[in-house]
């Protein structure tokens, strides 16, 4: 299995998870939102050549983010941590009241609170989702401007990131 590129510590920085979550449950987000959010971004090499070689220095700049020099430009960008924070906390969101018992999956309750409804989750994954896409755009302008040292991201599908669509067709 390869290395997961954040952990519950980096998304507790970023976002409000809960102190007292199972890190092992939040594990099973971050590992969705990088196999399936994150890798559906950028083509298979470079994808695995980041999660292998993600201690390198160019790597390491890539999760970070940090500013950039480009056409005498100073830009900034928030790194891969950042975006996986978000796929793996809209996961969190939508999922994490509910729990597997041997009577099935339920929303614990409390009487002191109860958990968001299933509006609120649905709009809480929305909008992380969306915002997480927002900070990788700027990580693809990132990589689009320096291919020289990201000489994976040329392959042909990373420069035209992948679209996750859905066809709907109405039968008569």
């Amino acid at each position: 299995m390869l290395d997961l590129l954040v952990n519950i510590s980096i998304v507790q920085q970023i976002l409000p998870v809960a102190k007292g979550f199972n890190a092992d449950k939040f594990k099973q987000y971050i590992r969705e939102a990088q196999d399936l959010d994150l890798k559906s971004f950028m083509c298979d090499a470079f994808y695995y050549d980041l999660v292998i070689n993600h201690e390198t220095s160019i790597y390491q700049t890539l999760l970070k983010g940090g500013e950039y020099v480009y056409e005498d430009e100073t830009y900034h960008f928030q790194g891969i941590e950042t975006v996986l924070s978000y796929f793996s906390f809209a996961r969190y969101a939508m999922d994490s009241p509910v729990v597997s018992t041997s009577h099935g999956r339920v929303i614990k309750e409390t009487n002191y609170s109860s958990p968001a409804d299933l509006k609120q989750r649905k709009d809480d994954y929305h909008r992380y989702r969306s915002d997480a896409e927002c900070y990788w755009k700027d990580i693809k302008i990132f990589l689009d401007r320096n291919t020289d040292t990201y000489t994976k991201w040329e392959c042909d599908d990373c420069n035209n990131s992948k679209k996750k669509t859905i066809n709907i067709r109405v039968l008569k």
